[in-house]
C-alpha cells in the first residue's frame, strides 16, 4: 500500500514538468512577422514522451514573396490546407530539410507545414522571408518534438516604388527645360504682339498723318480762294 501512494505521488509530481516542459522560448524574430506558439503537449508511452508543437505565424511581405522553412532532416514532412482569397498562382518545393512557398500575386495565402520524427528531437527551425527586392528577414526559434506543426498565413502587397535620386534629377531638369521653354514662347509672343501692335499704330499715325496734311492742305486751299475773292472784291471798288 506504501509502495502504491509513493508511486502516486511521484506521477502527480512529474505530470506538470511532462506537460509543460517541451515548450520553447522563441528568438526575437522580425517585426513584420508575427509567432505564435499556440499548443504544446507531451504524451508518455513505454518507451519515450511523444511531443507535438504548433506554431502559427502571420507574415506580412512585398510581392513576389517567398518562405523558406529549415528543419533537421527527415522523410516525413507534408505541406496541406494551401488557399488563397483569390485565384492566384504560387509555387512550392519541398524536400526532406526545408519546404519553401512562393508567391508573385497580391493576395492573402494560407497554408500548413507538418513535420515528423519517429523520435524526440532538438533543433533550432529557420523561418525566412523574402519580400520583394529588400533583403531576406529569418525567424529561428528552438523546438524539442516529435511533431512540429507550422500555420502559416502569408499577406502579399504591392511594393510601393520611390524615385532614385537620378529620376528626381532628370524629374527637375525636364521641368526646368519645359519652363524654361515656355517662358521662350511666351516672350516671343509678347514681341509678336508688341511688333503687331507697333505695325498698327504706325499705321495709324501715317494715316493720321496724311488726314491732317489732306486737311491742311483744304484749308490752305480755302483759305486762298477766300483771300483772292477779298482781294477782287476790294479792287473794284
Amino acid at each position: 500500500m506504501n509502495k502504491t501512494l509513493k508511486v502516486l505521488v511521484m506521477i502527480l509530481a512529474l505530470c506538470p514538468l511532462v506537460v509543460f516542459g517541451s515548450a520553447s522560448p522563441l528568438i526575437p524574430f522580425s517585426p513584420r512577422e508575427t509567432v505564435i506558439v499556440a499548443y504544446a503537449a507531451t504524451t508518455s508511452n513505454a518507451t519515450q514522451p511523444a511531443t507535438l508543437q504548433r506554431v502559427t505565424m502571420n507574415l506580412n511581405s512585398y510581392a513576389p514573396a517567398k518562405v523558406f522553412i529549415s528543419y533537421a532532416y527527415t522523410s516525413s514532412f507534408n505541406i496541406s490546407k494551401v488557399s488563397s482569397v483569390g485565384l492566384s498562382l504560387y509555387q512550392i518545393i519541398s524536400g526532406p530539410t526545408s519546404i519553401q512557398f512562393q508567391a508573385t500575386d497580391v493576395d492573402s495565402y494560407h497554408f500548413s507545414v507538418v513535420i515528423n520524427y519517429n523520435v524526440l528531437v532538438e533543433q533550432t527551425i529557420q523561418v525566412s522571408t523574402w519580400s520583394g527586392d529588400l533583403p531576406p528577414q529569418g525567424t529561428s526559434f528552438s523546438v524539442k518534438a516529435n511533431t512540429i506543426s507550422f500555420d502559416f498565413t502569408l499577406t502579399v502587397t504591392k511594393q510601393p516604388s520611390y524615385p532614385t535620386v537620378d529620376q528626381v534629377a532628370t524629374a527637375v531638369v525636364n521641368q526646368l527645360s519645359n519652363s524654361l521653354q515656355q517662358f521662350q514662347v511666351a516672350q516671343q509672343n509678347l514681341v509678336s504682339e508688341i511688333s503687331n501692335t507697333v505695325m498698327a499704330i504706325g499705321t495709324i499715325a501715317v494715316v493720321a498723318l496724311v488726314l491732317v496734311v489732306v486737311l491742311l492742305l483744304a484749308v490752305l486751299k480755302i483759305y486762298r480762294k477766300q483771300a483772292s475773292l477779298e482781294q477782287g472784291i476790294g479792287g473794284g471798288r
